[in-house]
């Protein structure tokens, strides 16, 4: 689960970073799993995994904030990305 949620996204993450300020500027977007808020029994695992995302989101903000916007987005209902679906489907 670590190798994927957070390994994949760290090297994805390095890459576009690299990527984006060698063209002064742009976005990367991460997601996380509103899971995050509910701690249940039996999804320790998972759930590190997604905190260990937002706070790395976090930390590449602030390391690359003079050229990089960064947003993270929790998935789930009521995040921005699920809003902006229930808009397109009407």
């Amino acid at each position: 689960m670590f190798a994927v949620n957070v390994r994949g996204t760290f090297l994805v993450c390095r890459e576009a970073a690299n990527r984006v300020l060698a063209h002064n500027g742009g976005r990367i977007v991460t997601f996380s799993s509103s899971i995050m808020g509910t701690l249940l029994p039996g999804y320790a695992a998972y759930t590190a995994a997604n905190g260990t995302v937002e706070a790395m989101t976090r930390i590449m903000a602030k390391e690359v904030a003079a050229k990089l916007r960064d947003h993270g987005e929790r998935g789930g209902a009521g995040s921005r990305a699920h809003r902006a679906v229930l808009r397109q489907e009407g």
